[in-house]
């Protein structure tokens, strides 16, 4: 399809994307193989239903088709050809919107009031087998370290309410914390 000034959207769409992105191609091969731009295809998304559903599918097809090359590859030959595990994982995480960790939702974090009820709210996700021991371990360690963040920035300012207090020059008996 040369470019010719416009976009025209065909009933052979469809299943083009899904021949294209079955050899593992994407939406910027289809894009400039029509000559259209990003703008073009999520309009035809918008107002195709047909294209939608293809896109989906093709979708899928192009996760197959780098599922397969990694499974063909994986099994390392002395001389022969071997998967770049590395760049394989990147393409997934990257086109496909993989994590290489789990992301990680727990409610009782987002509303806890103080660090006890951030912990417990960690220790009720585990419970739940919504958390890893590993995740149970990591997110309890980051509390831990706000507990220790809040200690010390309490410990620093009646330090500081001291050393006010001794260049003023009070007493222990005359001395009343802030607060």
């Amino acid at each position: 399809m040369a470019y010719n000034g416009q976009t025209k959207y065909l009933d052979t769409m469809p299943a083009q994307l899904i021949a294209m992105f079955t050899e593992g191609k994407d939406r910027a091969h289809f894009c400039a193989h029509h000559s259209i731009a990003n703008a073009t295809f999520d309009i035809w998304l918008d107002k195709n239903p047909e294209f939608k559903e293809a896109y989906t599918i093709a979708q899928q097809k192009a996760k197959r088709w780098f599922l397969d090359v990694a499974q063909n590859h994986l099994i390392q030959e002395h001389d022969g050809a071997k998967l770049d595990s590395k760049l394989w994982s990147m393409l997934m995480r990257n086109r496909f919107e993989m994590t290489e960790h789990r992301k990680l939702k727990i409610e009782g974090l987002k509303i806890a009031k103080n660090f006890q009820e951030q912990m417990q709210s960690i220790l009720d996700e585990l419970a739940k087998g919504n958390l890893t021991a590993s995740e149970a371990q990591q997110l309890s360690k980051l509390v831990e370290t706000g507990v220790a963040i809040h200690e010390h920035t309490e410990l620093e300012k009646r330090v500081g309410e001291i050393e006010k207090a001794n260049r003023i020059g009070l007493h222990d008996g005359e001395f009343k914390e802030e607060g």
